[in-house]
């Protein structure tokens, strides 16, 4: 198993580099980091992927130049708001000229 979590990521690091993208490295989350099923993330893989996620908005690896650590977080960022406003469409239907009346 762990060969193939390795071929996959190796892959999926050159998927990024190609893409110009960071990619943020989890190999630190082992079997200790799962709970009993194996399937999910137990409390010490949750703070290790947080910690991550923070690095990664904080503005990448130490490796990262400081001008693709700005871009990283400027297409972070972008993204974030497009996905917001996207959600929000769903969950807030637009207004159809419809308004409130004040009471007197």
């Amino acid at each position: 198993m762990s060969e193939k979590i390795d071929e996959v990521n190796k892959e999926l690091q050159h998927i990024c580099m190609q893409l110009d993208v960071l990619f943020i490295d989890n190999t630190t989350i082992d079997d200790t980091c799962l709970n009993g099923s194996k399937l999910h993330l137990n409390a010490k893989g949750s703070a290790i992927l947080a910690v991550h996620f923070i690095k990664f908005l904080k503005g990448g690896s130490a490796s990262t130049s400081p001008s693709k650590r700005r871009q990283n977080y400027e297409d972070f960022q972008r993204s974030a708001i497009l996905k917001l406003g996207e959600l929000l469409k769903i969950i807030v239907p637009p207004d159809k000229g419809t308004r409130t009346r004040r009471r007197k």
